[in-house]
Formats: C-alpha cells, sequence, structure tokens
C-alpha cells in the first residue's frame, strides 16, 4: 500500500510533510538521510547546480511529493512543469573515506525529452560530488539506480546533503535512500 502527501507550504525552505521518523529499512545498511526532511534550496543559494539553469525552470514545491508505502518513505519530484530542483537536508548518519554508499533512486520513462538528464548526490560545505550520472533521454523504460560508490573524503554526521535533479521534459524522479552499507555486508 502507498501513500503519497503533497507539498502544501509556501516556503520551499522548510520541511512540509509533518512526517519526519520515516526511513527506508535495509539489511546491512544505516540510512543518512529522512526522505521527509528534504527542502528545496533557493537558486541563488544553490552551490551544485549548473549556472547554465534558469531560476525560472525550477521546481517549487508544487513539484515536490512524499510517498509512503509499507517500505518506507520515498521522495518524489515531478518534472512536467519545470526542468531542475536542488533540495538539501542534515546528515543523520556519517560516512568515512573507504565506506560505500549506496544510492537507491528511480526514474520512469521519459519519452518527451532529448538530451541527458543529471542526478547529483553531494555533501559538505563545499558540497563535494559523492555520487552522479548523465541518464540519456528519452527512454522508453523506466530506470532503478542502486548504484554503490566508495566515499573518498570523511562526510561527518550533522553535513549538509544535497540531491539535484535536471530534467528536460516530464518525468518523476524518486529518491529512495542514501545509505552507508556495512563493511560485511558489501
Amino acid at each position: 500500500m502507498s501513500y503519497l502527501l503533497c507539498a502544501c507550504a509556501s516556503s520551499p525552505t522548510e520541511p512540509v510533510w509533518g512526517v519526519t521518523d520515516v526511513t527506508s529499512s535495509v539489511d546491512g545498511a544505516d540510512p543518512i538521510i529522512v526522505p521527509s526532511l528534504w527542502v528545496i534550496v533557493p537558486a541563488e543559494d544553490d552551490p551544485v547546480r549548473a549556472p547554465a539553469l534558469s531560476v525560472e525552470d525550477q521546481c517549487s514545491t508544487a513539484a515536490t511529493t512524499l510517498e509512503l508505502s509499507d517500505e518506507g518513505a520515498y521522495f518524489d519530484i515531478d518534472t512536467t512543469d519545470c526542468n531542475w530542483i536542488t533540495v538539501k537536508q542534515t546528515s543523520i548518519q556519517g560516512l568515512s573515506a573507504g565506506d560505500t554508499l549506496r544510492v537507491w533512486a528511480f526514474r520512469w520513462a521519459n519519452t518527451v525529452a532529448e538530451g541527458n538528464g543529471h542526478l547529483i548526490v553531494a555533501a559538505g560545505e563545499p558540497p563535494r560530488v559523492l555520487w552522479q550520472i548523465h541518464p540519456a533521454l528519452p527512454n522508453d523504460n523506466a530506470e532503478l539506480f542502486y548504484e554503490d560508490t566508495v566515499v573518498t573524503e570523511d562526510v561527518p554526521v550533522g553535513s549538509t546533503v544535497y540531491w539535484h535533479v535536471s530534467n528536460h521534459g516530464q518525468n518523476v524522479w524518486s529518491l529512495i535512500q542514501l545509505l552507508r552499507v556495512h563493511g560485511d555486508a558489501e
């Protein structure tokens, strides 16, 4: 069973869901974020977005939803009426150099756009890119990103974590979870 919660707050820089304790549980890994705590980074303060991205094309809270399911909560971004967004939150789990970060995200099929999308996970101040991908668009198939990457620098608990989505055309991108994989579970 799944539920969708839509953002209704007037301020895009504060958590708006009223659900702050739902995380995805995965054997052998610890979440480093809480899906309901993402907040939009205002374009003028965004240290992750490419300068060529238009401020007018940034997604608002109307493009975001929180999906609750038996497996946990997923943060969704619908790019039907916008092209990009960067969200941030404070990490609840640290990463040490050499740790494995698992990025768990999903993208629905996109048959309208041409070019490449861009997903970035970054952390710290200034942000360091921990993972990124440029999915080819259009693509008739949905795509699951369940990828591991080795972190090369420490990311202490309480660090700012960024998730950036850049897209051309209608699509829904879901960030399911960012996880620190236990050494014995790799």
